[in-house]
């Protein structure tokens, strides 16, 4: 049956963790593992954050991580060539990551003039809301400049 062919659970005492797994061909598959510090590893033995997933693949056809709501609606998506959809089940694949939203929109950190001056080495590209002058501002490469 499903039982035999499907799932095996093991415990390592010399690491202290737990793993769920399948079998396939006489072949344990380990799926997911449990340290002793309570990482959990999807797809991957030896977890190196509280939560490392492993992908299956490394292109946008594949996704590693997924988050949807009751209605099965995709929330949040990773996919494996590192492209990330927020409110869409179909990232652009020219985009880092893409939101979809007909209802609301990007809202970036919002500071004072005195904590976007003590960001430390900021990158250029950087985008903040000032609070204090109500400019959208970003990092030019030597200096914050007011956007639009």
């Amino acid at each position: 049956g499903w039982f035999n062919a499907f799932i095996f659970v093991f415990s390592n005492v010399s690491t202290k963790s737990f793993a769920w797994g399948r079998s396939s061909a006489g072949t344990a598959i380990e799926l997911m593992r449990i340290t002793r510090d309570g990482q959990l590893g999807i797809n991957q033995a030896v977890p190196t954050a509280q939560l490392d997933v492993k992908g299956s693949g490394s292109t946008s056809a594949t996704t590693s991580f997924l988050v949807e709501n009751s209605s099965a609606t995709e929330l949040f998506k990773v996919l494996d060539d590192g492209g990330i959809g927020v409110g869409t089940a179909t990232p652009n694949s020219s985009a880092l990551i893409d939101m979809t939203s007909t209802t609301k929109g990007f809202l970036p950190p919002k500071m004072t003039t005195t904590e976007m001056n003590a960001i430390g080495s900021p990158a250029s590209g950087l985008m903040i809301f000032d609070r204090v002058t109500s400019q959208w501002m970003g990092y030019d490469g030597a200096s914050w400049v007011i956007i639009g």
